[in-house]
């Protein structure tokens, strides 16, 4: 009976010691680091976006990407705008459609396609842009 209560009473001690110790540790100072490299820091877009976008979604896969972005720009904006962004980084202008609903432009280099949908109805003062791009892989 004496052997448990010494048992006891030295795990208490130990107990004691040990949170003690835990409560006034302090760590010695690291040296700061000043950089950090790496490969990227973040993902960037493939296309840029018309001022006042907002991305909704985002889907990649090995050889295309779809993405679907809000924008307060005008359909017609929006056409202006990538047609100056890609027909001056030597892109084709496909096709051109155009509905009741929608704005479509099909711009081609070499074997890749970008196809943008606009459409021609704005909702909640917005109009919704969807970006397919086939990378011809």
């Amino acid at each position: 009976m004496i052997k448990r209560y010494l048992i006891s009473a030295f795990l208490i001690i130990i107990g004691i010691i040990v949170y003690v110790r835990f409560q006034n540790y302090e760590p010695t100072l690291l040296k700061q680091i000043q950089e950090v490299k790496g490969i990227a820091t973040g993902q960037k877009d493939t296309l840029p976006y018309p001022l006042e976008s907002n991305k909704t979604s985002e889907t990649k896969t090995f050889s295309t990407e779809h993405i679907t972005i809000q924008t307060t720009a005008s359909y017609t904006k929006v056409k202006e705008f990538y047609e100056n962004i890609l027909l001056e980084k030597n892109w084709k202008i496909e096709s051109q459609e155009k509905n009741n609903k929608f704005e479509i432009l099909k711009f081609k280099k070499d074997k890749q396609l970008i196809t943008i949908i606009s459409s021609l109805e704005k909702t909640d003062d917005k109009t919704i842009v969807s970006i397919d791009i086939n990378k011809g892989n």
